[in-house]
């Protein structure tokens, strides 16, 4: 019988990243760029109008604002373009014409120093977006790292606290082994190699290093050393891909995580002997991670009670970091399926 669990998709999501406010996001679409844009020059154009007999000395002034904000709201071509609108009809409507009388115009130096403060009212403004811009970039980096950086610490916990049941299980199995005739010196290399492996697991996952060989290569040797005194079948399965370094760290998280259950409730007390793990490519530029083992699955309303668990929470947590979605079923064994967006 298949059963299935989807987590609530609010779950899953990962927190939205950070944004500017809502006066420092440009328009997305370009007529609405050029629709602002020329609703700012126009705006503009009718202040100086209705303000024409207290404004005197500074046609300009009210184009200055129109610049500002179409440089932030819609950018610099739009803005480029005010600046040009600007001068046009304060050329035409309030600056006197010029003549050729012996005086030095005013018109032309008017319009030249207009021009100028404009672009660089435009370049200061532009400037300062692109710096807000990029601080909140970094400002979401870092608490995405932050989140992860507390995910993993909880996961070696979790992981730490799993490798040391097994280590307490297998001594005692070494006890009744002994008890029973087998050779010393067989059951301690057996328990030293098996401490050793974890050890080594830990240095993996937490060393980088290693990440230029692919992951493939990187997977089957952290399933080799969870797996080390299991009589488990392995296979994995990684198409040739580029992944970024976060990815990989959590891809391997994730396996790890669901190997050592399946070592843990499983393969110790032979209720299967297959495990594999699958990344693929899907439609829209998704990428699935499929991982299973032959056991004998689970009951959908045992996981439900219990889906605050550090394990499920903990994998959860890692699906949500990669943007991604964790599904878990049950059909001949069970299945943890995460699907997120290719880098």
């Amino acid at each position: 019988m298949l059963h299935t669990v989807s987590w609530p998709a609010e779950a899953v999501l990962p927190p939205a990243p950070a944004r500017l406010p809502l006066g420092f996001t440009r328009c997305r679409a370009w007529w609405a760029r050029w629709l602002l844009a020329l609703a700012f020059c126009c705006v503009a154009a009718a202040v100086r109008w209705l303000l024409d007999d207290a404004v005197i000395s500074g046609p300009f002034l009210t184009f200055l604002p129109a610049i500002a904000l179409t440089t932030l709201v819609c950018g610099r071509r739009q803005a480029v373009a005010v600046i040009a609108l600007g001068a046009a009809a304060c050329a035409y409507l309030w600056l006197p014409p010029i003549d050729l009388s012996t005086e030095w115009p005013t018109a032309p130096i008017s319009l030249a120093l207009f021009v100028l403060v404009g672009l660089f009212e435009m370049a200061l403004v532009d400037s300062l977006h692109v710096a807000s811009r990029n601080d909140a970039t970094q400002a979401g980096q870092l608490e995405s790292s932050l989140r992860l950086r507390e995910i993993m610490v909880r996961e070696k916990q979790h992981r730490i606290a799993n490798q040391l049941h097994l280590i307490i299980a297998m001594l005692e199995s070494s006890q009744t082994r002994i008890d029973g005739g087998a050779k010393v010196e067989h059951v301690l290399h057996q328990a030293i190699g098996r401490i050793s492996s974890i050890s080594y697991l830990q240095r993996i996952v937490d060393d980088k290093s290693g990440y230029h060989r692919g992951l493939a290569p990187l997977l089957r040797e952290i399933l080799d050393h969870i797996f080390y005194d299991v009589d488990v079948a392995v296979q994995v399965r990684v198409p040739p891909m580029t992944l970024p370094d976060r990815h990989v760290t959590i891809v391997c998280l994730i396996a790890i995580e669901a190997a050592i259950n399946s070592s843990k409730h499983i393969f110790q007390r032979r209720r299967g002997c297959m495990f594999a793990v699958e990344l693929r490519n899907a439609a829209d530029d998704q990428l699935v991670l499929t991982i299973w083992d032959d056991g004998p699955g689970f009951d959908a309303g045992s996981v439900l009670a219990n889906s605050s668990g550090l394990g499920l929470r903990i994998m959860r947590d890692l699906a949500a970091e990669l943007g991604g979605s964790l599904t878990l079923d049950s059909q001949s064994g069970t299945t943890v399926k995460v699907e997120f967006a290719g880098a």
